[in-house]
């Protein structure tokens, strides 16, 4: 949105969808063309080869967070929806002032797996994709589905489109079998066909 608001012309955007919205509103993006492409839910991630903990419930979950010597997510001040959830979500677990001092923050937003991957922090929680992409660590699983997040992302044709045709063939291709297996590898569920 930034890069669009400063003057960058591109020919398809790929954003979440509250953004694809907005850019509708504004007459920015072709609304016939605009489209959910994946979807991701929140997780949890610890370093590679350690014990998975139990995040079949709630109250599984809590005992993990309580069980746990650091964890990290997105830090609410950036800005994020991530982190304000998770926020909310200690909060509503009753154990946001325990959690305080075991919590790790990034200095800047971040990919939060890292502190993961060099010890910094035993848990990371955030979007699966964005834990997904730092090496060394591991997806211990989502959160139940009662304290989960799901972001939508969207993707359509900007209104001056130098190359509208290949934006069309590209947004078509994004709703095939193989590019679905390739969204799905990284941890985003694909909108599907």
């Amino acid at each position: 949105m930034s890069r669009l608001q400063n003057g960058e012309t591109f020919d398809v955007v790929m954003i979440p969808k509250s953004g694809i919205d907005e850019l509708l509103k504004k007459g920015t993006v072709s609304a016939d063309s605009a489209q959910v492409i994946a979807r991701s839910g929140m997780g949890v991630a610890l370093r590679k080869g350690v014990a998975k903990p139990d995040l079949s419930s709630s109250e599984a979950f809590r005992r993990a967070l309580l069980g746990a010597k650091s964890i990290t997510y997105s830090n609410p001040e950036h800005g994020g929806p991530g982190g304000a959830h998770v926020a909310k979500v200690l909060e509503r677990l009753g154990i946001a002032v325990e959690m305080k001092s075991k919590t790790v923050f990034l200095q800047k937003a971040g990919a939060v797996a890292t502190l993961v991957a060099n010890g910094e922090a035993e848990l990371a929680i955030g979007q699966v994709q964005e834990l997904l992409s730092v090496p060394g660590v591991e997806l211990a699983g989502p959160l139940p589905s009662d304290l989960q997040l799901i972001f939508v992302f969207s993707a359509a044709i900007l209104t001056k489109a130098t190359e509208r045709s290949a934006g069309e063939v590209f947004l078509e291709f994004l709703r095939t079998p193989a590019a679905a297996a390739a969204i799905k590898g990284t941890g985003l569920e694909p909108a599907g066909p």
